[in-house]
């Protein structure tokens, strides 16, 4: 079995398998889920910014030989974060106001009409879908810095970190869905082929980040910058405000540290 098909199986079963855990939370978790959300996407964000700086950063300024590589990371990291931030700007202005990722994106649905629900499901399946292709290509870059036909423990990590935001992702995916009318098997088959994209985008990461070192190198700031993005704009924030606690703080610092250990061991 090449490294390819390995990647690609591997990113289906944890990502895509994130988005069906989501949906299939949706169908039995109703107003008690905030607390959970929350837990889970705190961890998911310490467990990604975890594995940025242990990994990818440090991974992207050996690939640069170059007196000013710290430089070029810096503004490659800074481009990939503000590639991201005008993909969901735009996004968000497609979908009329704030850019809603996550389960709170569906307070107040109650007085929307079914057929209305069911239309914002299937508009937030679409928005996932193209958001899931550029995160894709971040998993197959952390691949691809292994240089080798090896899946390395970190790579793995990102991928389950990326996996576990899935799974509020599936929730705001199949909540309107199902509340809409649609039957439940229905709404989690919809929500699993939205994790398609990142399958494709980790196969193209993958041959992007093999070219050569320099653009391995660019390739993992993109990534890094991306995921920065992610963590602070979406995943850290969404968690504090469906559950701000002292916990969420502790699931980020567990994140952090799984990371560490799945890195540096």
């Amino acid at each position: 079995m090449t490294i390819i098909i390995r990647i690609a199986l591997l990113t289906a079963l944890i990502c895509m398998g994130g988005s069906a855990l989501g949906a299939i939370l949706a169908s039995f978790i109703k107003k008690d889920s905030k607390k959970t959300v929350a837990v889970f996407l705190a961890f998911a964000g310490g467990l990604t910014l975890g594995i940025v700086c242990f990994d990818l950063i440090p991974e992207a300024i050996e690939g640069f030989d170059d007196p000013l590589g710290i430089l070029w990371v810096l503004l490659c990291v800074l481009s990939g974060y503000g590639i991201i931030y005008m993909i969901n700007y735009v996004m968000s202005r497609r979908n009329g106001g704030e850019h809603c990722c996550h389960c709170h994106c569906h307070e107040g649905e109650e007085s929307k009409t079914p057929r209305q629900l069911f239309f914002s499901g299937i508009i937030m399946a679409a928005a996932i879908a193209i958001h899931n292709l550029p995160v894709g290509m971040i998993i197959g870059a952390s691949h691809s810095a292994s240089g080798s036909d090896a899946i390395t423990a970190a790579a793995v990590g990102l991928t389950v970190a990326i996996g576990i935001h899935n799974v509020p992702e599936g929730m705001a995916i199949a909540l309107p869905l199902i509340s809409g009318g649609s039957k439940k098997w229905r709404a989690v088959l919809i929500t699993i082929l939205t994790g398609l994209p990142t399958v494709v985008g980790a196969v193209i990461g993958y041959f992007i980040g093999s070219m050569n070192p320099t653009a391995l190198a660019i390739s993992l700031c993109f990534a890094a910058g991306a995921m920065l993005f992610v963590v602070f704009s979406e995943l850290l924030p969404e968690a504090f405000e469906e559950f701000h606690s002292k916990l969420t703080s502790f699931a980020v610092t567990v994140g952090v540290l799984v990371a560490f250990v799945i890195i540096f061991t």
